[in-house]
């Protein structure tokens, strides 16, 4: 008699919890837009991942941190109506200061909004079977995964996942620049450049090489990535009575950017791959002040 007792109340919490897991759902809106749709795998990928708060009541969760028990990017793609998995990237840059325990609190109608910075390249080096494979279909669907609460965490909140899509296109670079790719990514060509894959600046970087490469591509997103590259190196490296107008001219190059680009270079710190603090939204999409 104990033991039927002790099962039913067992699957009546398990059936409380199907039942509650849902109402989160109703709360929470997550969304992710791409600042470029077409991604050719040596540019960074620059993203822009919204929690908005659509219930009646103030919500509050623990923001994506470096935990990984609680946010991770998927790449999958279709084939016909089943969505294969082709790559978790699970970490390596998306962490937050503050710690695994920061919790956001939003208001009803509030958003929560993150940029991400991904580096591509990142996929070429370590995973080349992933990019390969991408690059072979055409087109791939990046997703955030994120939980609300950690999944160490006893609320039961935690067991409910949520996520958010945005469908990327690849798109080819040419053939020349392919030729001139693998030649800076060679061991000769890191020792001269260490442009790091492109995605970050490597401790042998020359500002004369950077920009001796400035326009030499036929890929405008290879040359803007230079640039960003170039301008970012000159205002950090520049001589004190030069620092200014250094900033300034980069200034100038991340202001005329899109503002998903712009916001994730300027708030991410790291140009390799990263997450940015918390921006508070309100209802109206206006800065709520801190």
């Amino acid at each position: 008699m104990h033991l039927f007792h002790a099962c039913s109340a067992f699957w009546a919490f398990m059936a409380w919890l199907v039942l509650a897991a849902p109402a989160l759902s109703q709360e929470v809106e997550l969304t992710l837009q791409s600042a470029e749709r077409n991604v050719d795998f040596v540019s960074p990928i620059y993203l822009q991942f919204d929690i908005k708060n659509v219930g009646d009541e103030p919500y509050t969760f623990v923001r994506p941190t470096l935990d990984y028990t609680n946010f991770r990017m998927e790449a999958s793609a279709r084939d016909g109506d089943v969505a294969n998995i082709l790559f978790i990237d699970r970490g390596y840059g998306y962490g937050l200061v503050g710690g695994p325990d920061a919790t956001v609190t939003l208001q009803p109608g509030w958003t929560a909004r993150y940029y991400l910075l991904r580096s591509s390249a990142h996929y070429q080096q370590w995973e080349p079977d992933f990019w390969r494979r991408i690059q072979e279909i055409g087109y791939f669907d990046l997703s955030a995964v994120y939980r609300p609460k950690r999944a160490k965490d006893a609320n039961p909140q935690a067991t409910y996942t949520l996520a958010a899509k945005c469908e990327l296109r690849t798109a080819s670079i040419s053939r020349n620049d392919q030729k001139r790719l693998d030649e800076l990514f060679s061991e000769k060509g890191r020792q001269a450049v260490s442009l790091y894959m492109l995605g970050q600046l490597g401790p042998s970087t020359s500002l004369d090489r950077l920009h001796s490469l400035r326009g030499t591509f036929e890929s405008k997103s290879l040359n803007d990535t230079i640039e960003f590259l170039y301008l970012q190196y000159r205002a950090y490296k520049s001589p004190p009575e030069e620092k200014a107008a250094a900033q300034a001219d980069f200034d100038r190059w991340l202001n005329q950017l899109p503002e998903i680009q712009r916001m994730a270079i300027r708030h991410v710190g790291n140009p390799e791959s990263g997450i940015s603090k918390t921006f508070l939204l309100d209802e109206a999409g206006k800065p709520v002040k801190e």
